[in-house]
């Protein structure tokens, strides 16, 4: 992996994070990394530990976690601001996965 590709990782990781609210294809993220979908994959692997749609999910859920433990915001308001259409898609993955709904992290 050359450092160019690094960077443009860095650059794909950054555009998901500051756009998880988006619906993402992974033609998309190619385009910005200037790779293909298996060159991407295998790189994301390599730097981040995951795939590019397990990374997108791992910080998706991150962020609604912190947004649920230090906003009012409701679960509907968090679901969209992560990229969920629907807050049942939502608590059905958050549940997946950290193991308690969205409204259980919230009475912690």
């Amino acid at each position: 992996m050359t450092l160019s590709d690094m960077e443009q990782l860095k650059n794909t990781a950054e555009f998901i994070r500051n756009n998880m609210h988006r619906k993402m294809k992974l033609d998309e993220l190619c385009a910005i990394a200037l790779m293909n979908r298996h060159r991407l994959n295998k790189c994301f692997q390599n730097i981040y530990g995951k795939q590019v749609f397990d990374f997108i999910t791992a910080q998706r859920m991150q962020k609604s976690r912190e947004l649920l433990l230090q906003t009012d915001d409701s679960i509907q308001d968090i679901a969209s601001a992560t990229g969920y259409d629907y807050a049942n898609n939502f608590s059905k993955a958050y549940k997946r996965y950290f193991g308690y709904s969205p409204g259980e992290e919230r009475k912690v």
